[in-house]
């Protein structure tokens, strides 16, 4: 996994060396920046359920990173710090967890991601494996 996501744009600040230069060049890139907000403005339509916010809004999103062809999307989540201490709460919260990564897959699927890759904020881990090629 973390070989996948090495190939996705990354934001650079600050720093100057010829590579980092050509990073921000792409970051700058219009391409880049409408595929970003395409991912941005389709989780604005997730909503949690229970609550009348959505998934951006709300904080539950912290990060966003499109690959260089756009066609591959990261979501980084805040899941841990979300989840409930209790085990029925956290059953109950597995569950809708699992409804709002399904639709973060279909709304960033439907706005022309061919792969999309959740993943916990702090620790990279993935939270949601997207179907392989044919799948889902």
């Amino acid at each position: 996994m973390p070989g996948i996501i090495r190939r996705f744009v990354a934001r650079i600040s600050g720093l100057s060396s010829p590579a980092q230069a050509s990073a921000r060049r792409v970051l700058e890139s219009p391409f880049i920046k409408a595929r970003v907000d395409a991912a941005v403005r389709a989780l604005s339509g997730v909503i949690v359920p229970g609550y009348d916010v959505d998934i951006v809004s709300s904080g539950v999103v912290t990060r966003v990173r499109v690959s260089m062809d756009g066609s591959r999307v990261a979501v980084y989540i805040d899941y841990y710090g979300r989840n409930p201490g209790c085990s029925f709460c956290k059953f109950i919260s597995e569950t809708l967890w699992n409804k709002i990564f399904r639709e973060i897959e279909e709304s960033l699927k439907r706005e022309g991601f061919r792969e999309v890759y959740i993943l916990e904020a702090y620790t990279g881990a993935e939270l949601y494996k997207h179907p392989g090629p044919g799948g889902g």
